[in-house]
């Protein structure tokens, strides 16, 4: 998804360019069809064609008519999602995440170049090359420049300030603003000469070092510690979105439930009004009901997270999962009818190094 929408970005980076910047029509639709596009790939979207309409009033206001007629054949296209769209905000939401920082605000951009030295370098090209520039007469490529640099700005800016009243803020939410930041980048390269040079070796550098982590979670680890299970065996995650990566390492053939009770869908975590409905799910009736179906002498298994790093759970839904989870530890523990069998769990280097949410596992045996 967000590979897509880094990827229309940058397209409608050049059909703005060619059809609002130079007044080229023939790239109208082009324009409109890369805005629909990303629109519907990501919500977020929404905040890329404020800054564009922003910036288009500002610096290139002889084509505002045919921005409008852009935005109108968007809003048209995006109309069948509008109830959709209307609906997430009711009872879905990003309840996972938590209010935005000023220092959130500013780190944004580094998170679009994929770390600290790659927007460094970017930003001081940009304002060796692009500086001057900016201060001459107007031309086609100051207000190119201006017109990139402003929308993504306000795209980021509101953003910003929408997640201050309803958290939605992911870095990865960025890729709506790849592409501008990239043609910014690129002609202040160009344009800074011998430091560009460098400077683009050094994005190049950082670049090439860039690989994939798995550094959310360890569940792949912990499926492998436990091993193989008997068909039928329930699986209790009081991490209730861990189920369909739990599904995936575990196999199929199992019993899935959560602390919202048993899982219907083991390959999808369903969203809607997740938050109260964890919070009228009572702890001891869900817990008594799960154990009930495990026949007596059989063995189950509960996977919670390992709360070592508690600013990782302050939003709204993590915080709730925090306070189930160990609502639910305490009941297992004491719970006269379980024996715990063994605890799975990564060594503790891999512990510090190499997990933002670490799992484990507990495997009871039913003896009353």
């Amino acid at each position: 998804m967000y590979e897509l929408e880094a990827f229309l970005s940058l397209v409608v980076g050049v059909a703005y360019l060619e059809a609002i910047v130079r007044g080229r029509r023939a790239f109208a639709p082009l324009l409109a069809a890369g805005l629909v596009l990303m629109v519907y790939t990501h919500n977020w979207a929404l905040f890329f064609c404020a800054g564009l309409a922003v910036a288009t009033v500002i610096f290139v206001r002889e084509r505002l008519g045919l921005f409008a007629l852009v935005a109108a054949a968007v809003a048209v296209f995006y109309l069948p999602w509008l109830p959709s769209l209307l609906f997430q905000i009711r009872h879905t939401g990003a309840p996972w995440a938590s209010v935005p920082s000023v220092r959130d605000l500013i780190e944004a951009p580094g998170a679009v170049l994929s770390g600290d030295g790659a927007y460094v370098a970017c930003v001081l090209a940009a304002g060796v090359g692009l500086g001057a520039l900016v201060r001459r007469r107007p031309s086609e490529e100051r207000t190119t420049i201006l017109v990139f640099a402003v929308a993504t700005g306000v795209a980021i800016l509101a953003a910003w300030l929408v997640s201050q009243v309803s958290p939605s803020w992911a870095t990865r939410y960025f890729a709506i603003v790849v592409g501008p930041l990239l043609l910014l980048s690129a002609r202040g390269i160009v344009r800074a000469g011998r430091f560009g040079v460098a400077a683009l070796a050094i994005v190049i550098f950082f670049w090439a070092g860039y690989g994939f982590q798995d550094n959310k979670e360890n569940a792949r680890a912990i499926a492998a510690g436990l091993g193989a299970l008997h068909p039928g065996e329930l699986v209790i995650s009081t991490h209730p979105e861990q189920v369909p990566v739990l599904r995936y390492y575990l196999g199929p053939g199992l019993r899935f439930a959560t602390t919202l009770g048993p899982v219907r869908d083991q390959q999808a975590f369903d969203w809607v009004d997740a938050v109260s409905r964890l919070r009228r799910t009572p702890p001891r009736p869900t817990l008594d009901r799960l154990v009930a179906s495990v026949p007596k002498g059989q063995e189950f298994v509960v996977v919670t997270p390992v709360f070592r790093d508690y600013r990782a759970w302050r939003a709204k839904w993590t915080k709730l999962v925090w306070q189930k989870s160990e609502a639910w530890s305490a009941l297992l523990q004491t719970d006269p009818k379980l024996r715990l069998v063994r605890h799975v769990a990564s060594n503790e280097i891999a512990l510090k190094v190499n997990y933002f949410k670490p799992l484990q596992a507990y495997v009871y045996r039913r003896v009353g």
